[in-house]
């Protein structure tokens, strides 16, 4: 029911978000060669805090918060005890939502943080316990820890927890419908963030309540004043949360106020900030294409409408439902942990008599980690999944409007020329020896055709579907015959020779028909740009460490210039080219070999010298 900051009052104690894997590692590492107690009770609060931050490893957090409470009573750390023991009521009251296990455990975080001599830790657990007591319903409670909260930081010298105090009382009559009371502790909370030196989130914080009282109250005009205050302050950092929400915010007023054309305004502002991924930024962008589909409509552009409500309910409904994935994880490690604490209690009631439980214990920490990990991982391609997504919309009507182009344009023509051939001779209008000419020339052709079919398809399917390596051990000196053998009728036409360094034996582990595809563009391509009489060189190489083969393919064809090697695999840029010979190409070839190197955990480059030559090469990881 309150609505506050939770990082202006515990990021101080260490519960800051550690955005990186290896700095767990890192303090992990630290652990193992700690030796002391108080540097051993620190480390595992540190640890704890990271993944209490992750919001989907509660499990974890208390493991790490327990070892360090442990750790810590038993050398009398007093601080470390109190910083481990209140993380973990963190974790009951806001990532399990277990309240009542969150207030006892706050209880016991009364008598430690008087015992370490610490004003600012018995504010946060007063302030805690009042904001649980609100959320229960009981303001009794809530005025009763409030004010013990209060006299505590009346002695502190930072002002945030002051603020945090009353923004907290206009919060509770807010939510109680007592807005008139709200806006006078609301008044007081903002006038004295202006008149102290208290950080920028603090600031925003009062304006925000500020802003949202007076929009409860019909009064657009002067939430639109606490709004552009807002955004005044967040101007240096325009991708925050607090900016977007205050552009989204004064959208939806302008709407109201049937100013349509300035709404759009504030909701493209808002569009145009999608950096982050996170839950809470990805609904104020679905808000906002809804926003702008609300005032197309009424603009009577109902195109624009259409388009713009579907991105913002697909968007919405994807996020919806990812949160109620997270929901039902969070109430099923609830439950987990409710389970978890019983048998532990029973264990500590029977310890005496069963001192065997202990390598139960362990058993079940290590299955325990393992499922751990796995969830983990889970949670990992879920976020990739939805950050993908987004990024799908916008790039399907792109998709298929270079598939027609292709189809239209790159395909046609050779299809017409066997068409013309066919009929000339239905109408026997060529000779024999005629037809013999011509028809190698169209064979040609309709070799280029079955490879850029070959490629359209493979490219359709990688946009729509994704690549997905099948990985097996194979010999890629095989598939670099059998290659050769499909494009030799190619190159002969040019008069062009090929020539192969290759080891008769070399076993890799990738997807043996996307490399196939891969060296057939490559040699395609450099036949393609190779002039009469030219020469195309295959051959591999073991890299330094063993690990990795590289296949380069070269020409003594035109090259490129530098200009075009930046744009080479940008798909904003048309890089299709005719080759010496006139022959027409769809532009996918080098750009799906990339692709496909790339998903078989290989790297592909380029070198170009234009006049003389090109060399492509990729690597593959050897079986």
């Amino acid at each position: 029911m309150l609505r506050f900051l939770t990082c202006l009052l515990f990021t101080p104690l260490g519960l800051s978000s550690i955005s990186a894997q290896i700095q767990v590692d890192s303090l992990q590492n630290l652990l193992a060669h700690a030796t002391s107690d108080t540097t051993k009770a620190n480390l595992f609060h540190k640890i704890g805090s990271f993944f209490d931050a992750e919001k989907s490893l509660p499990d974890s957090a208390i493991f790490y918060f327990e070892k360090g409470l442990n750790i810590a009573r038993k050398s009398n750390f007093t601080e470390g005890a109190f910083d481990n023991l209140f993380g973990e009521g963190l974790v009951y009251q806001y990532l399990l939502q277990d309240e009542a296990t969150a207030f006892s455990i706050y209880n016991q975080c009364i008598a430690v943080a008087k015992k370490s001599g610490t004003d600012m830790r018995l504010f946060r657990v007063y302030y805690s316990m009042a904001i649980v007591s609100d959320h229960q319903g009981n303001a009794e409670k809530f005025f009763e820890y409030t004010k013990l909260a209060q006299s505590v930081a009346e002695k502190l010298s930072p002002p945030e927890p002051l603020t945090n105090i009353l923004s907290a009382y206009g919060t509770f009559y807010e939510t109680h419908g007592q807005l008139d009371r709200a806006e006078i502790y609301y008044k007081k909370a903002y006038d004295f963030a202006k008149t102290k030196p208290v950080v920028e989130d603090t600031k925003l914080m009062t304006l925000s309540n500020m802003a949202n009282l007076y929009q409860l109250k019909k009064q657009d005009a002067k939430a639109s004043e606490f709004y552009n205050e807002m955004l005044n302050l967040t101007n240096k950092n325009k991708n925050s949360y607090m900016h977007l929400n205050a552009l989204l915010s004064l959208g939806n007023i302008s709407f109201n106020e049937k100013r349509y054309a300035k709404s759009l305004e504030f909701a493209s502002r808002v569009i145009e900030k999608t950096g982050n991924k996170s839950s809470n930024f990805q609904f104020v962008i679905a808000d906002a294409y809804l926003l702008r589909a609300k005032n197309y409509e009424e603009l009577k552009d109902f195109k624009s409408a259409y388009f713009n409500y579907k991105i913002g309910d697909t968007l919405r409904d994807s996020l919806e439902k990812e949160n109620e994935k997270n929901d039902m994880n969070v109430k099923t490690l609830k439950l987990q942990s409710q389970f978890d604490l019983e048998n532990k209690q029973k264990e500590v009631a029977v310890q005496s008599l069963y001192t065997w439980l202990a390598l139960m214990i362990v058993g079940l920490i290590t299955i325990f980690s393992f499922f751990l990990f796995r969830n983990y991982r889970l949670k990992k391609q879920q976020n990739k999944q939805l950050e993908r997504q987004q990024a799908e919309l916008e790039r399907l009507n792109s998709t298929k409007d270079k598939l027609f182009s292709i189809i239209s344009h790159d395909l046609r023509a050779p299809l017409s020329g066997l068409k013309g051939l066919l009929t000339l001779w239905d109408a026997k209008a060529l000779s024999p020896e005629k037809f013999g000419e011509i028809s190698e020339k169209v064979k040609n052709n309709v070799n280029i055709l079955y490879i850029s079919l070959e490629n359209l398809l493979q490219w359709a399917y990688s946009q729509l579907r994704g690549i997905e390596p099948k990985f097996e051990k194979f010999n890629v000196y095989d598939i670099v015959e059998t290659e050769m053998a499909l494009l030799k009728e190619n190159a002969k036409t040019k008069n062009i020779v090929f020539a192969h360094k290759m080891f008769g034996e070399l076993f890799v582990e990738a997807d043996v028909n996307q490399v196939g595809i891969v060296i057939r563009n490559l040699i395609s391509n450099a036949i393609k740009f190779t002039p009469l009489g030219g020469q195309v060189n295959i051959e591999s190489v073991i890299e330094k460490n063993e690990k990795e083969v590289r296949i380069s393919v070269t020409d003594t064809g035109v090259g490129m210039s530098p200009n075009l090697m930046k744009k080479l695999f940008n798909a904003e840029f048309e890089t299709v080219r005719r080759g010496t010979a006139n022959e027409k190409g769809t532009g996918l070839g080098l750009m799906i070999a990339k692709e496909f190197v790339e998903a078989n955990n290989g790297i592909l480059s380029v070198e170009s010298v234009e006049n003389e030559g090109t060399c492509v090469s990729f690597t593959l990881k050897m079986a």
